[in-house]
């Protein structure tokens, strides 16, 4: 069977994650959490030449607080 669209060019296993976060320190150290979070899943992604993405919807995010994206730090290889 030959798969036809977006499908057709994917070989190997695609990951999508999905995150919801905010930048309100719930449960503390809210920032280091999620920027170890994100550390380890590129570097095992890398590891293993694992195609992903990891999407950062960044929920209801306080009005007195820098967003996600200016507090969180990406590889320099896909930033």
């Amino acid at each position: 069977m030959q798969m036809k669209g977006p499908a057709a060019y994917i070989s190997v296993p695609y990951i999508s994650v999905v995150v919801a976060a905010r930048n309100d320190n719930h449960g503390g150290n809210m920032l280091r959490r999620m920027q170890a979070f994100l550390n380890a899943w590129f570097g095992q992604a890398a590891r293993y030449d694992l195609p992903s993405e990891v999407i950062v919807v960044e929920w209801n995010p306080p009005a007195d607080r820098p967003k996600l994206i200016e507090c969180l730090e990406l590889p320099a290889e896909i930033g």
